[in-house]
């Protein structure tokens, strides 16, 4: 063998490891990147998830507001109602109170001792069974 030879073999040689472990590094890069690109994509899918489920809290969470929004309106019509029909009872009442138990007739007969404004009146209470004397 002559000295061109072994210098082309030395030369292939070390051109050929050379290669081998800069493939063998890109070969790790490369595995590397792909792993990375797989670990973005799965993070990319649990945002998407989490964006879609976010999305349907709060649509719920609206939707909640909107009706505890009504449920208050409607406590607060029950309540106008309530007080109005408590007026109303005890306006009721108070003409029950004095009611005259002598209809079409000149003289007022109600059947207790005090006008509207709490004073004593003399009119005599009686039953409507008796016959006033």
């Amino acid at each position: 063998m002559s000295q061109i030879e072994i210098a082309l073999q030395i030369i292939t040689t070390i051109v050929g490891l050379i290669g081998g472990g800069v493939g063998i590094f890109f070969w790790r890069e490369n595995r590397a990147l792909k792993q990375k690109e797989v670990e973005k994509a799965a993070i990319d899918n649990e945002l998407t998830q989490a964006a879609a489920w976010r999305g349907l809290y709060e649509q719920e969470h609206a939707k909640c507001e909107q009706k505890s929004a009504e449920k208050r309106e409607l406590y607060a019509e029950r309540d106008q109602l309530r007080d109005a029909n408590s007026k109303k009872d005890l306006r009721i009442e108070q003409l029950c109170w004095y009611y005259c138990t002598r209809p079409n007739c000149d003289k007022r007969n109600p059947p207790h001792r005090f006008d509207e404004r709490g004073y004593e009146t003399h009119a005599e209470i009686f039953d409507n069974n008796k016959k006033k004397e």
